[in-house]
Order: structure tokens, then C-alpha cells, then sequence
């Protein structure tokens, strides 16, 4: 058996997209083109992992800024094919997408896991990551149909994204109402697909603001982080 590794060009968008599907086929996953478009951006990088030639695995990273200005390295999307797993693939993409991160300049890398997929967590862990014990909701919000500027508060970050799953706006630091609104207007703007944010369980203030707002739970997620420098 032989496993290798190697960045993805737009050209593997066909091999991405039959893994994610053969990984979460219940989804309704992003088209081939759009994938390769993913793939091509200067601030991506995406890893794939061939075994006996065959696409077993891939992850994707990119960069984004914290509130702060500091840079760091979103190891996004982590997806092995069952019929490769327990080779240690996983681990070997995110110490790949880890290394990129590293030498793009980031000050540290980090990767959001629900916090039952044990798998992934003992992923990261082999890979040097740190588990931050806070929980959070994962809170997933639509477009909203008013044509006004909504600013939003001086400490929330609205970080656009553009992941191999979608396009939209992460909504950080400060959570006020025309803190999601603003990041609401902005994705209805662009015609992207969500605005999310990352809200620590203990916020509930923010978590009912969010709920009234009719964002979305998705789940439970903890934090793994690996400093870079």
C-alpha cells in the first residue's frame, strides 16, 4: 500500500467533491466548479491524500485575521473516506495544513470540532493542538431582505470566508444585535450563503440574541489551537 500526499489543484475538484460526498452523504454539497474556485484562491491551501493512487483524504486551510490584526490559520475541512481510515491519513493532512499555516506567516492554527467526534479530536491532539475547555454554539443565521447599511458594533469583527462548503460571514468578538444584522446585510449584499458565529455557551445574552434573530444551532463545538511562532 502506498499513501501520498500533495497540494490540490482546481483540476482534483472532482476528487474532493466524491470524497465529501462519500463522507456526508446526506449533504447538499457545493458543485465541482465552485470547488475548484476554492481550491485556487491565494489563501487556500488544500491537501490531498492518494492511497495505491485512489482519493482517500483531503483538508483544506486558509487564513483569517483576529480581532486583533494577528494572522491566523483556519485548519477548515478535514475529510477521510472510510475505506482508508486507521492509516493515520487524517493526522497527516492536518500536520501538512499545519505546516502551510506556519510558513504563510501564522501566528497560530486552529480547528473547530464538534465535540462528539471523538475521532478528530484525537486527531489535533496527535498533531500538537490544545483543547480550549470553553464550549460553543455553532449558530448558522440567513440572508436578510432590508437594502440599509447596518454598521456593526466597533468590537465585532465580520470576517468573510470562503470555504469548500460555503460562502459567508463570521461574526466575532463582540456580540450585539447589529452585530449579526451588519454581518446579515453584508452576506444578502454578496449573495453568500450564511453568516455564522462561534459563541461561547456561557454568553447567553449573545445566544438569545442569535435565537431571536432565528439563527440556527448546528451543534457543540470546542476550540483546538497550536501556536506557530
Amino acid at each position: 500500500m502506498n499513501i501520498e500526499f500533495r497540494l490540490a489543484v482546481p483540476a482534483d475538484a472532482p476528487h474532493i467533491f466524491a470524497i465529501k460526498q462519500a463522507v456526508w452523504p446526506s449533504e447538499s454539497p457545493k458543485g465541482q466548479a465552485y470547488i475548484a474556485e476554492v481550491i485556487a484562491l491565494p489563501d487556500h491551501a488544500t491537501h490531498l491524500a492518494f492511497v495505491d493512487d485512489t482519493p482517500a483524504g483531503f483538508v483544506d486551510g486558509f487564513m483569517t485575521y483576529t480581532p486583533e490584526g494577528l494572522p491566523r490559520w483556519e485548519v477548515d475541512l478535514l475529510a477521510v473516506h472510510s475505506d482508508f481510515r486507521g492509516k493515520s491519513i487524517a493526522a497527516q493532512l492536518v500536520a501538512l495544513s499545519t505546516e502551510t499555516g506556519q510558513a504563510s506567516g501564522a501566528n497560530f492554527a486552529r480547528g473547530l470540532v464538534e465535540i462528539e467526534n471523538i475521532a478528530s479530536q484525537r486527531t489535533f491532539a496527535r498533531c500538537g493542538y490544545t483543547l480550549e475547555n470553553e464550549h460553543h454554539a455553532l449558530m448558522v443565521g440567513s440572508e436578510l431582505l432590508i437594502d440599509i447599511l447596518i454598521l456593526p458594533p466597533e468590537n465585532t469583527l465580520l470576517t468573510p470566508v470562503q470555504t469548500i462548503n460555503y460562502r459567508g460571514i463570521w461574526v466575532e468578538g463582540e456580540y450585539q444585535k447589529n452585530s449579526f444584522l451588519a454581518g446579515q446585510v453584508l452576506c444578502t449584499r454578496h449573495a453568500w450563503d450564511l453568516t455564522g458565529a462561534v459563541i461561547p455557551t456561557n454568553d447567553t445574552t449573545a445566544l438569545k440574541i442569535a435565537q431571536e434573530l432565528e439563527f440556527t444551532l448546528v451543534g457543540h463545538y470546542q476550540w483546538w489551537k497550536r501556536s506557530l511562532v
